[in-house]
């Protein structure tokens, strides 16, 4: 799936999806266009779950079921947060899951992984998602990455940036 920049369409992240028989996995890659010194989080000695990861360079994923949907967040400090909504942006509650979390980084290049077990949540092969990322550098407004931007500004939650998307086996 591709990921566009909300300020500059030529811009994008690769963004995937995969499930075994025992973990879902969602796997970003992204490569600058130009210099960019991207600001990352500094690595937490015990990741955990963590709130307003977004404030800083980090990976969403959303799961929609009707009106009520998941929010993931994992950012390259190792830390993460899942939120689980009534409807949009309706009564947020806090999940706890304990998943893998993989970066490779470098100044130009980001790969980010994040798994978990399948038991986690109950998916069908085809669901309703959102994928979505926010890049800080230095010196620089943050990049805001969806699959859409429906909006005059970007908001990750709005039901339009929700697509339905087949996961492949991995």
């Amino acid at each position: 799936m591709k990921l566009i920049s909300f300020t500059d369409p030529s811009e994008f992240i690769h963004g995937d999806l995969f499930y075994d028989h025992h973990e879902f996995t969602i796997s970003f890659d992204w490569s600058s266009l130009g210099e960019v010194d991207i600001l990352y989080p500094l690595a937490s000695k015990k990741p955990c779950n963590k709130e307003g990861l977004w404030n800083e360079t980090c990976f969403e994923f959303f799961i929609k079921k009707d009106e009520h949907y998941l929010e993931l967040n994992f950012s390259p400090s190792g830390c993460w947060n899942v939120y689980s909504f009534t409807s949009y942006r309706a009564s947020p509650e806090i999940i706890h899951i304990h998943p893998n979390i993989s970066f490779m980084k470098s100044q130009l290049k980001l790969n980010a992984t994040f798994s978990f077990p399948r038991t986690v949540f109950k998916l069908d092969k085809q669901i309703k998602t959102q994928l979505s990322a926010i890049i800080f550098s230095r010196g620089k407004e943050p990049k805001f990455f969806a699959l859409s931007h429906p909006k005059e500004k970007p908001d990750f939650h709005h039901p339009d940036h929700f697509k339905t998307y087949r996961i492949t086996n991995s």
